[in-house]
C-alpha cells in the first residue's frame, strides 16, 4: 500500500509541481517546503472462516508540510485529487 501512495505522490504532475519532498514517516530536519509524508496506522484484516482474508481496510495519516498556509492549502487539494 505505501509503494503505491509513493507512487502515486511523486509521479502526479499538479502535485510534484509545488513539493519538494515526499517521504514514508518522517522528513529531515533541515527539509525545504512544501513536503509530504505519509505513514500506516493501522490494519483491520477481515476475519474470515474459510480461507485467507481478501480484503484489509488500512488506514494512512498523510501529512502535508509547508511554511505558508496558501501553499498547503494548495498542496492538500492536490494531494486529495491525487489520490482519489
Amino acid at each position: 500500500m505505501e509503494k503505491a501512495i509513493y507512487n502515486i505522490l511523486t509521479t502526479d504532475g499538479p502535485v510534484t509541481a509545488i513539493t519538494t519532498q515526499v517521504s514514508p514517516s518522517s522528513i529531515p530536519q533541515d527539509a525545504t517546503y512544501p513536503a509530504i509524508t505519509f505513514q500506516r496506522i493501522s490494519n483491520d484484516p477481515s476475519d474470515t472462516k474459510d480461507g485467507v482474508s481478501t480484503l484489509d481496510v488500512i488506514m494512512l495519516d498523510v501529512d502535508l508540510w509547508g511554511d505558508v498556509y496558501a501553499t498547503g492549502k494548495d498542496l492538500a487539494d492536490k494531494v486529495r485529487t491525487a489520490l482519489d
